[in-house]
C-alpha cells in the first residue's frame, strides 16, 4: 500500500509545478471539525505533498466541533479550518469576523434510514426520529426533508436527541426510533441490516446545501493573502489528484480513518468526489443557512452574507483558465458552477 502511495506522489510532484524550497514554506495549522470523510481531499493533499508543492507546510489537526475550530482560530492557535457554515455565521453574528474562502461540497451526504415496515414518508406519522441534538444539522435537515415530503415536523413526528451517527444507528436497530439521517460510512453498514431500509437522501431530493466551508479570521487573511492563494491552488490540485488517483487516495483515507473495509472506503471515496465542486465558489443563495442560524439563535441574523466571504482566490484561478485546464478530461467531479458574486 505504501509503495502505491509513494509512486503516485512522485508522478504527481514531478509533473506538477516547481517544488518550493523547504525553507520557503509557510507553516500553517489547519483544523478539521471532526474526523469526517467529507474532509478527505485535504488529508490526501497533505499526505501526497501537494500543499508543500504549493508553498505550504500544512499541519492538519482534528478538533471535536465547529465551536472548537472557531475558538482555535480566534485564539491564534490555528490559521485556517473547516467549519459548519451555520456555526460560522452565528459566530460572525457574535462579532467573530470570520471569512469563508471556499464552499466545496454541493450538499450534505445524508441518507434517511427507517425501519423496514416504513415504506413511505407518510408512514412516519406518529413515529420517532433520532437526531444528534436539537438545533444540530441532523435536526435541521430531518425537518427539511419531512417538509419536502409533505409532513409537518412539529406535529407529525417526535424528535429525540440520541447522539452520534453510531448511537443513532443503534437506536434505529433497537426500534427506539423509526427514522434517522446518517452520513458516510454509516449507510454502508445500515444497508446490510435486514430490519432497516434506506428511504431517500438529500441529494436525491435535490437539496443543495453548502454545509462545510474553509474559514479563517479577517485579521489573518489581511496579512497573509498569499497563504490562501497557495491553499486554494493546493486544494484544487489535491482534488484533481483525488479524482484521478483512486487507490492512493483510498489508501490515505484508510490510514486516516483507520478503516480497512474496502466497501466502506469505496463509498467514502465515490460519495466525496461526486459531491465536490471543480470551482468551489461560496454561493450567493444561502437562505437555508440563515433559516437554520436564526432557529439556533432564536433571533434575526443581521450580518450580511456578502460581508462573510472572499471568492477572489477561486475567481483568480478560474478567470486565468487554471481550473479548466487542471480538470480537463476529469468527469467525476461537479463541473457546474454555483451562482455567486
Amino acid at each position: 500500500m505504501q509503495q502505491k502511495i509513494i509512486s503516485a506522489m512522485l508522478v504527481w510532484l514531478l509533473t506538477g509545478t516547481v517544488i518550493m524550497k523547504a525553507d520557503a514554506l509557510e507553516k500553517v495549522t489547519y483544523a478539521d471539525s471532526g474526523v469526517v470523510p467529507l474532509y478527505s481531499v485535504v488529508w490526501v493533499g497533505a499526505e501526497a505533498g501537494i500543499f508543500k508543492k504549493n508553498g505550504l507546510d500544512l499541519t492538519v489537526i482534528t478538533a471535536t466541533s465547529t465551536a472548537q475550530v472557531i475558538q482555535s482560530l480566534l485564539s491564534g492557535n490555528t490559521e485556517m479550518g473547516n467549519a459548519d457554515t451555520v456555526g460560522a455565521l452565528v459566530a460572525n453574528q457574535k462579532g467573530a469576523e470570520l471569512v469563508t474562502i471556499m464552499n466545496y461540497q454541493k450538499t450534505i451526504l445524508f441518507d434517511f434510514f427507517v425501519r423496514n415496515e416504513i415504506k413511505t414518508f407518510q408512514d412516519l406519522k406518529g413515529k420517532k426520529i433520532g437526531i444528534a441534538r436539537f438545533g444540530g444539522t441532523a435536526d435541521h435537515m430531518s425537518r427539511l426533508i419531512l417538509r419536502k415530503m409533505g409532513l409537518n415536523p412539529d406535529t407529525d413526528v417526535t424528535f429525540f436527541q440520541i447522539g452520534s451517527g453510531a448511537e443513532r444507528t443503534a437506536a434505529l436497530i433497537n426500534n427506539s426510533v423509526q427514522g434517522i439521517l446518517v452520513s458516510p460510512p454509516e449507510p454502508v453498514k445500515l444497508a446490510k441490516e435486514p430490519s432497516l431500509r434506506r428511504l431517500s437522501s438529500l441529494s436525491e431530493l435535490g437539496v443543495v446545501y453548502p454545509y462545510f466551508s474553509f474559514i479563517t479570521t479577517r485579521k489573518y487573511l489581511k496579512d497573509h493573502r498569499d497563504v490562501f492563494r497557495y491553499f486554494v491552488k493546493g486544494y484544487l490540485e489535491s482534488l484533481k489528484f483525488y479524482a484521478t488517483n483512486k487507490q492512493p487516495s483510498i489508501d490515505i483515507i484508510s490510514k486516516r480513518l483507520r478503516i480497512k473495509d474496502n466497501e466502506i472506503l469505496e463509498n467514502i471515496y465515490k460519495s466525496t468526489i461526486e459531491n465536490s465542486y471543480m470551482k468551489p465558489y461560496v454561493p450567493k443563495d444561502v437562505d437555508l443557512i440563515y433559516e437554520f442560524a436564526q432557529r439556533d439563535t432564536k433571533k434575526p441574523i443581521t450580518v450580511k452574507w456578502q460581508d462573510t466571504y472572499d471568492n477572489s482566490f477561486v475567481k483568480e484561478l478560474d478567470e486565468s483558465g487554471f481550473i479548466d485546464k487542471l480538470f480537463e478530461g476529469v468527469t467525476n467531479v461537479i463541473r457546474e458552477t454555483v451562482v455567486h458574486n
